[in-house]
């Protein structure tokens, strides 16, 4: 009597496996025309965006030349040297004033023509600086405008954006000047942002803005605390901070002061750069000593500091900020 075979799994898997290949090879002939169509999608789609990335290069690269090319003609024009180094004032007036003028169009041209590049922006930055030195300086400000808007947020527009402050200090408007240069601080790439945020706290002070400088000056000191600190800056906030904790003082009668120094010498002394109660800060000197002898969270924890002090009625009550 014959023996009954057992099926044998990996041959059972092998026939399965040439069945569904040959269901696929069926599918595939008849469907071979869509097949071929979404690899010709995927080709030309291919094609077109390398085509796109590559015509975005040479866009980019005819911006660069184009910049460069004016550039060194201007620098020639001017006498200096095509490559680089200080462009030194033409002997003649007129040729100097003729010059920049023909070279302000000629830039302004190169930013119209590649608008949206680099380049495009570095080319509204020269014209801004020409017309500057014409003493157009409502165009300066419309050129530096323009670049600081189509560079998005990179170094360039940080730049435009300390130029369109400096021409505003120039014109007195220190409030106006301010804003611009914390624009230029807020960019991240921008490598000069603690120097940004010192000439904005200086034009806050300017301005009369004691809130706003004194909040810019904290700002400087948390995120840069590595960075040195213009003097003049540092004076104007020591002075800044005496006037207005002279004028805090000056708001309480001898009974509230002795008051106040009472209950809170304490925490008052603890602050950098103060004395008992609401006494004026120390010498510009030694606030500065203290202030970078502290770290980061103590200057921030005590310029912050605020103190509710409450007393007997009718009296109301003060909220008074320990600058």
């Amino acid at each position: 009597m014959a023996r009954k075979q057992k099926p044998n799994p990996t041959a059972e898997t092998l026939k399965d496996l040439e069945k569904s290949g040959d269901r696929v090879t069926e599918w595939a002939a008849e469907n071979a025309a869509k097949i071929l169509g979404v690899i010709a999608a995927v080709l030309l789609l291919a094609g077109g965006l390398g085509l796109y990335v590559q015509a975005d290069e040479n866009q980019r690269d005819e911006a660069a030349d184009a910049l460069a090319i004016a550039t060194s003609q201007y620098r020639q024009a001017m006498g200096a040297d095509p490559i680089g180094g200080s462009i030194p004032e033409p002997a003649n007036v007129e040729l100097g004033e003729a010059t920049r003028t023909e070279y302000v169009d000629r830039f302004s041209d190169v930013a119209r023509a590649h608008a949206g590049t680099a380049a495009g922006a570095l080319a509204w930055l020269e014209a801004g600086h020409l017309q500057a030195e014409l003493g157009r300086l409502e165009a300066a400000a419309e050129s530096f405008g323009h670049a600081r808007d189509e560079a998005g947020g990179s170094a360039i527009a940080a730049i435009a954006a300390m130029r369109l402050g400096n021409l505003a200090e120039g014109r007195g408007a220190a409030d106006t000047a301010a804003e611009a240069y914390e624009q230029a601080a807020s960019i991240d790439s921008y490598p000069l942002r603690a120097d940004a945020l010192a000439a904005a706290a200086r034009c806050w002070t300017e301005a009369g803005n004691a809130s706003k400088a004194i909040s810019t000056y904290q700002r400087l000191e948390s995120e840069f605390a590595d960075e040195a600190i213009a003097p003049q800056v540092v004076s104007l906030i020591a002075e800044l901070r005496a006037a207005l904790a002279a004028e805090t003082r000056a708001s309480f009668d001898g009974a509230d002061q002795g008051f106040l120094d009472g209950i809170y010498g304490k925490e008052m002394r603890a602050a950098p750069g103060w004395g008992v109660g609401f006494d004026e800060p120390t010498s510009n000197s030694e606030t500065q000593v203290q202030s970078n002898s502290n770290s980061n969270s103590n200057r921030s924890e005590f310029s912050l500091l605020r103190l509710a002090v409450g007393w007997n009625l009718p009296h109301t009550y003060w909220l008074l900020g320990a600058l």
